[in-house]
């Protein structure tokens, strides 16, 4: 009897599950000719590590062209291949109350390429794992080592399980005669790995992503997640969720944003989960072979949030995807895992698979210890520090409560730190500890270059801005620390250890021993004197100030 698929039903099973079907009809087959079978590895993925076992199920026959397409044909088995189909189906409906009959006229091997057309998702999926596990199997017809993107294995035309090592077996169909089924392309698969990768970085922006960072606690980051859409079709991927699980970062809620590698934009096909504790159901139907749930309810962490991604597995499979997303950092050293599970089809069992990968940000610090210039060893309290960060051209502010800094508005409102002050109320009195006399620690900055600028001369010494020193400090990725001397540079010295001392001057006769331009001190206070303006010289505490006196 004639069997016939319609253009419509199949393309639609083809494009759906990657399997390209065949059924069993009455006639005489054809000699076979030599055709290929194209494996593709998935946007993003490669087939490196893979091997791939090609078993003949049968040969085709009686097919019917439909202008320059096949409109249907048969698909007949040998001995061999008909004992191996038969033992496939009699132990796949000893394990499945969902049997799989041998329709009239039909041999073995017609009968499980004729599931495309009568068959169920876990019929076709069951199928295959008991073709691929049936001690009945023959030798395999080519044997191939994947490496790169594609795989392309030339045999005879006919219809074949392709076996997997990383992957779920196939069931796949050569061109007939050079010829696809009314316009849906036989004798091409994409492979439906088990195996799952994922690349988590982390950036100031988009275009300084990678693995580890340094970023300043408070500021907030570019982190982007990179993985493959599994295929969601027959025989593949059955759920899939992504898990942002941070540590001292935090998720910047509603900046979450998906593209797939050629632009389009896949934010609404996300049911995205971000409310701490709230619970994301998983699919009780899911089980392995010993009952166990593959897809088990989840947990959203703190800070973070988990995805189920099922709606965009359904949509784009084998295509890569981007998600990108802020967050902020919280503390000195933060972390991050983007995990990705994904469960998939084993038979009529299933198998959950998982993949992560970990993002990092170390942020640094230093120590500023203030001395006299005539007296090195004194340590001197009261002397007021501020910071700019000279990369994004922004003083800072600091909150003691978070140890978070942010931006400040401008100078005048960015916050002030004093030597000695180890309560920081802005003061130095008998509740700071005196063993850190003269001392400021600056912690938590990530890498960069910043300006630090003495804005409040300690008591007694001089309050002039020409007198008050400034210094920059650099902090690589890695955390090294160093200092340069800006403003009176040799009154700032980098101690070699990731800290530097400053020291003040008592008074402006000291200038021309501090470096720099001041060094030629007495000749523009000649041009001073000369043009009858003297510089008052106060040598008490206070705000920065310059005083001038008319002769």
């Amino acid at each position: 009897m004639q069997h016939h698929i319609s253009r419509t039903m199949l393309a639609a099973a083809c494009a759906g599950t990657a399997l390209l079907y065949g059924f069993s009809l009455a006639g005489t087959a054809a000699a076979a000719d030599q055709a290929t079978l194209t494996l593709n590895a998935a946007q993003g993925s490669t087939l490196a590590g893979h091997t791939f076992g090609v078993y003949r199920i049968g040969g085709y026959h009686d097919a019917v062209s439909s202008g320059e397409a096949i409109a249907s044909f048969g698909v007949r088995g040998t001995t061999a291949s008909n004992a191996w189909a038969q033992d496939a189906i009699d132990n796949y409906n000893q394990a499945e109350a969902e049997d799989i009959d041998i329709p009239l006229g039909y041999d073995a091997a017609g009968a499980v390429a004729s599931l495309a057309d009568t068959g169920s998702a876990m019929q076709i999926r069951g199928i295959a794992k008991a073709l691929a596990e049936s001690s009945r199997r023959p030798a395999a017809a080519k044997t191939v080592t994947g490496s790169g993107i594609q795989a392309v294995v030339t045999v005879e035309e006919g219809y074949y399980l392709v076996v997997d090592s990383q992957g779920a077996p196939m069931l796949i169909g050569t061109k007939i005669d050079g010829r696809s089924l009314n316009g849906t392309e036989l004798g091409v698969a994409t492979v439906k790995s088990k195996s799952i990768t994922v690349d988590k970085r982390i950036g100031a922006d988009t275009s300084s992503l990678k693995d580890h960072g340094s970023y300043t606690v408070g500021s907030v980051v570019t982190q982007t997640i990179t993985t493959s859409v599994p295929n969601g079709k027959l025989g593949g991927a059955l759920a899939w969720k992504i898990t942002d699980t941070p540590s001292g970062l935090v998720y910047v809620k509603g900046t979450l944003d998906a593209e797939l590698r050629d632009g389009t934009n896949v934010t609404d096909l996300l049911d995205a989960y971000d409310s701490a504790g709230a619970a994301v159901p998983g699919d009780e139907s899911l089980k392995d072979a010993s009952g166990a749930r593959t897809d088990p309810d989840l947990t959203v962490p703190e800070g973070g949030f988990v995805i189920d991604a099922k709606r965009l597995m359904a949509a784009h499979p084998n295509r890569q995807v981007t998600l990108t997303y802020q967050a902020r950092i919280t503390t000195v050293k933060a972390s991050n895992v983007a995990a990705v599970t994904t469960v998939f089809a084993d038979g009529t069992d299933s198998t959950p698979v998982r993949d992560e990968d970990e993002s990092t940000s170390t942020a640094y610090g230093f120590d500023l210890d203030k001395t006299s210039f005539d007296d090195p060893s004194l340590k001197v309290n009261g002397a007021g520090f501020k910071i700019f960060d000279q990369d994004r051209g922004q003083w800072l502010s600091y909150a003691l409560s978070t140890g978070q800094w942010s931006d400040a508005r401008d100078q005048a409102s960015a916050t002030e730190f004093v030597t000695g002050d180890t309560t920081h109320d802005g003061t130095v009195d008998s509740r700071d500890d005196a063993a850190k006399a003269g001392n400021l620690r600056f912690d938590g900055l990530g890498a960069g270059t910043y300006l630090i600028q003495e804005t409040t001369a300690p008591e007694g010494y001089s309050s002039y801005d020409i007198a008050i020193p400034s210094l920059t400090v650099t902090i690589t990725e890695n955390g090294a620390v160093t200092f340069e001397g800006k403003d009176l540079p040799d009154l700032s010295v980098d101690d070699g250890d990731g800290s530097v001392t400053v020291a003040n001057i008592a008074s402006l006769t000291d200038l021309p021993q501090t470096g720099g331009a001041w060094s030629a001190l007495p000749w523009i206070l000649a041009a001073l004197a000369v043009g009858g303006i003297g510089l008052a010289v106060v040598k008490t505490g206070g705000i920065i100030r310059r005083g001038y006196t008319r002769r």
